[in-house]
């Protein structure tokens, strides 16, 4: 079998999915210590076991091997906070803490129940449209496959935007009202993003975690800080881009989107321009095709590495 350019046997495969279990479990047990001794740096140790995490998902399903949770268990450490269901609810099950980054950074508790019936879905509430965008996102995984590999979803009534994907966590967060044909007519299609509808809405994310997962394996294989990582496979990109918005300001507003162009004017990101580029292909309406091939350029590279 040929995984990330690589030919392995399955016995290869076997071991390589071994020395991933290993490193969970050496990782749980630094996450321990940190934890007992209030070191500071338990964000970023927390953050190594979620790449480590998906890593080993990713991994074992491209070889076609079992996940055995059970082997990167390292006792004393939990990886999530579950309440007790204190009620019996119709359509939601027991309840769970999720921190969720939003404007700023500023950290926000969200508490969702898990949905019965469908498994990684968290709602806030039991309204009809949250019913609806369940239903929808359900509908979504069979065009979208990528949707598949998101291991939990959380529908919220008050996020700031139609949906977001939280790096740290590996979460996607949707909008509760994304299933709302009034709701996207005023929040999605109105000319701001590529996205005209839900599920392009829903691409759009998913192409933003394809780029967090780029950088999550080259980190892996390179030893490298996330801001060293990103800042090198990126860089040819941002060269073009900067070239292209020398000689005419507003490249990136008329030829990606308004909502690319702010991000990069506002935090010097490319986070979005490379993933509504992306929903441009997907659509068949890419304005500049060397943008794109500069775009794709960086996921081979980064990927042949």
């Amino acid at each position: 079998m040929e995984i990330d350019g690589k030919h392995y046997t399955m016995y290869e495969a076997t071991q390589k999915q071994r020395a991933i279990e290993r490193a969970m479990r050496a990782q749980k047990k630094k996450i321990l210590v940190s934890e007992a001794t209030g070191d500071p740096n338990l964000p970023q140790l927390q953050s190594r076991m979620q790449v480590l995490s998906q890593e080993y998902s990713r991994f074992s399903k491209a070889a076609g091997l079992r996940t055995q949770v059970e082997r990167t268990q390292v006792a004393g450490v939990s990886c999530r906070r579950i309440q007790p269901s204190t009620s019996s609810m119709d359509y939601m099950g027991r309840p769970q803490n999720f921190i969720y980054k939003g404007p700023k950074n500023k950290e926000i508790i969200t508490k969702a129940y898990a949905v019965d019936g469908h498994k990684g879905f968290f709602t806030q509430t039991n309204s009809k449209d949250a019913k609806n965008t369940i239903a929808l996102i359900e509908r979504e995984r069979q065009v979208i496959p990528q949707l598949q590999t998101v291991d939990e979803i959380i529908i919220k009534k008050d996020l700031p935007g139609v949906a977001s994907y939280e790096r740290t966590t590996h979460r996607l967060y949707v909008h509760e009202k994304i299933s709302n044909p009034e709701f996207i007519e005023s929040d999605v299609a109105n000319g701001y993003f590529v996205a005209e509808n839900a599920e392009e809405a829903l691409k759009h994310e998913i192409h933003h975690k394809e780029h967090h997962d780029l950088i999550d394996r080259k980190m892996l294989t390179s030893n490298k800080d996330r801001v060293t990582v990103k800042q090198e496979i990126e860089a040819d990109l941002r060269a073009y881009v900067m070239r292209q918005k020398s000689s005419q300001p507003n490249y990136v507003f008329e030829v990606v989107s308004p909502n690319a162009a702010y991000k990069l004017i506002k935090d010097s990101s490319l986070n979005e321009l490379i993933a509504e580029v992306l929903l441009q292909k997907d659509k068949g309406m890419v304005k500049d095709p060397f943008l794109l091939k500069k775009i794709e350029e960086m996921f081979n590279d980064a990927a042949n590495d």
